[in-house]
């Protein structure tokens, strides 16, 4: 299942809009019943980007999806090795699971790393 829902993913990386970085990132908010996906878009001004793992949860609220039924995110690249979120993201995956959550990457090397968003940030700021 998480193999499948990766090579899904992986066209997606042909939609993003990095000119700056050259730094592709697509990911996945998967759900029970369907998946709601993502891609990085770069602006000159490298504060306005939208990374995709926001993009991933824009879409996911858009489409008026209770985000306590997500089961993980998946965020992929083609252009490094090996990826993880942000911290910007990192903080804004806070916002919306708790720490057990389950986040898998998976670069160039196509080694899947297994993350929990407690590990990827600890003492995070909370409401």
């Amino acid at each position: 299942m998480l193999s499948d829902n990766i090579n899904i993913l992986k066209p997606y990386l042909s939609n993003c809009y990095s000119p700056y970085s050259k730094f592709n990132v697509a990911s996945s908010l998967v759900f029970p019943n369907r998946n709601y996906y993502g891609i990085n878009v770069e602006n000159c001004s490298y504060s306005l980007t939208t990374c995709a793992e926001k993009s991933c949860i824009s879409n996911a609220i858009t489409n008026g999806v209770d985000m306590k039924d997500a089961l993980y995110m998946i965020i992929i690249t083609d252009t490094a090795e090996t990826i993880t979120p942000c911290g910007a993201c990192r903080q804004v995956l806070s916002e919306f699971f708790t720490q057990d959550f389950i986040i898998y990457t998976q670069g160039t090397n196509n080694e899947v790393m297994t993350y929990t968003l407690g590990e990827l940030l600890p003492s995070g700021f909370i409401k």
